[in-house]
C-alpha cells in the first residue's frame, strides 16, 4: 500500500513538472521571439506583469478576463473526459451569449430571477449548439472535431448578422441594445473595478464538475467511455449516450461564459465579443492537464498573458507575441511525449549500467 501511494505521488508530481515545463519552456522560446522584435525578455515580462497584476484594477481586469476562459477550459476538458474533442466551445460560447441577451432584452421579471433566467437561457444555447454536433455524431458518424469546428463558422456570423440587422441598435457600435437593468448581475465591488457575483456562478461550476468527475457514478462512467471505449462497452455502459451527453454538457458549460459575459460585463451583444475565449478554451484544458482545479489555474495564466499584452505594447512588443507564447505552450505539452521517452530511456540506461556494476 505504502508503495502504491509513493507511485501515486510520483505520478502527481510528473504531471506538476510537465505543466512547470511547458510555462516555463513556451516563456524562454518565447523571449527569444522578443528578442527578435527588438525588446528586452526581462523588461517586456515585467511590463506584462505589471499590466495584469500591478494594481487593483489590473488584477480585476485579470479576474475578470479569467471567468469566460476558465468556463471554456472547462467545456473542454469535460469533453475530453468522455472521449470527445470540442472544437465548438467558441460557437457555444456565443450562442449561449445570445440566449442570454434575448432573455435581457425581451423578458420582463423580478431582478434576480430575471438574471437566473438569463444564466439558464444561456446554458441552454450553448447545449443546443453543442447537441447538433453530438447528434450528428450519434446519427450519422460525423466526426464531432469537424462538426465542431464547422459549427464555430455558422454560429459566429450568424450572430454577426443578427446584431448587425434585426437586433441592431442606433449608435457606431455594431451591438444590440443593452439589456435590462433587472438582467444585470450585482455588483460585489462597484466601478471602477466591476467585479460582479459572475465569479460565484464559475465557482459553482467548477465546484459541481469536479464533484462530477470525482465523486459520482455518472463521473465514473464518463472517465471510464474517455479511458478505453472498448471495456466500457463491454462492461455494459451506454458509450453513445454517455458521449452524447458529455459534448451536450460541455456545450452548456461554454454557454454559460457567453451568458456571464452579456450579464455581467458588457450589458449587450456585440459583434465579434469575444477575443476567441473559446479557441482559448484547448490550450488551457490542455495545461491544465483536463482536471477543474488545474483549468482555473491555467486560466488564469492566460489570462495574465493576454491583459498584461496591453503593457507589453509600450515596449514596443506586438500583442501577438502573446499568441505565440499560447500556441507554444500547446506545443510544449504536445511534446510531453518526448520527454517520457527520454526520461525513460535514461532510467534504463542508469539501471544497465547499474546491473553491468554489479557483474
Amino acid at each position: 500500500m505504502m508503495k502504491k501511494n509513493n507511485k501515486n505521488l510520483l505520478l502527481n508530481h510528473q504531471e506538476y513538472f510537465y505543466t512547470i515545463y511547458s510555462i516555463i519552456g513556451a516563456l524562454l522560446v518565447g523571449s527569444i521571439f522578443i528578442v527578435f522584435a527588438g525588446g528586452n525578455p526581462f523588461v517586456t515580462y515585467g511590463a506584462m506583469l505589471k499590466g495584469s497584476l500591478g494594481s487593483q484594477y489590473a488584477l480585476a481586469d485579470t479576474f475578470n478576463n479569467a471567468l469566460p476562459l476558465i468556463l471554456t477550459g472547462l467545456s473542454v476538458a469535460f469533453a475530453s473526459k468522455v472521449g470527445v474533442f470540442n472544437i465548438g466551445a467558441e460557437g457555444q460560447l456565443y450562442v449561449g451569449a445570445l440566449f442570454a441577451t434575448l432573455v435581457g432584452l425581451f423578458l420582463d421579471l423580478p431582478p434576480f430571477l430575471h438574471s437566473l433566467v438569463a444564466i439558464l437561457a444561456a446554458l441552454i444555447g450553448g447545449a443546443a449548439w453543442a447537441f447538433i454536433a453530438a447528434i450528428l455524431k450519434e446519427k450519422r458518424d460525423v466526426n464531432v472535431v469537424i462538426s465542431t469546428i464547422l459549427l464555430n463558422y455558422l454560429a459566429i456570423p450568424l450572430i454577426h448578422y443578427l446584431v448587425n440587422g434585426p437586433l441592431r441598435t442606433d449608435g457606431l457600435i455594431v451591438a444590440t441594445d443593452k439589456i435590462k437593468e433587472s438582467a444585470r448581475l450585482p455588483f460585489v465591488i462597484k466601478m471602477p473595478f466591476g467585479i460582479t457575483t459572475a465569479f460565484i456562478y464559475v465557482f459553482i461550476a467548477v465546484v459541481i464538475t469536479y464533484i462530477v468527475l470525482n465523486y459520482t457514478a455518472f463521473g465514473f462512467k464518463i472517465k471510464a467511455v474517455g479511458s478505453n471505449r472498448f471495456a466500457a462497452n463491454y462492461s455494459g455502459i451506454n458509450i453513445g449516450f454517455l458521449s452524447l451527453l458529455g459534448l451536450v454538457l460541455a456545450g452548456s458549460l461554454a454557454g454559460l461564459g457567453g451568458g456571464l459575459e452579456v450579464i455581467s460585463r458588457q450589458y449587450r451583444l456585440i459583434s465579434g465579443f469575444s477575443p476567441g475565449y473559446g479557441y482559448s478554451g484547448i490550450p488551457i484544458a490542455l495545461l491544465g492537464r483536463r482536471s477543474p482545479i488545474g483549468v482555473v489555474f491555467a486560466a488564469m495564466f492566460f489570462s495574465i498573458l493576454s491583459t498584461g499584452a496591453i503593457e507589453m505594447q509600450s515596449q514596443g512588443i506586438s500583442t501577438s507575441v502573446i499568441s505565440v507564447i499560447q500556441g507554444l505552450v500547446v506545443l510544449f505539452i504536445a511534446s510531453e511525449f518526448v520527454i517520457r521517452y527520454l526520461i525513460k530511456k535514461i532510467a534504463e540506461n542508469r539501471l544497465v549500467k547499474k546491473e553491468g556494476v554489479k557483474e
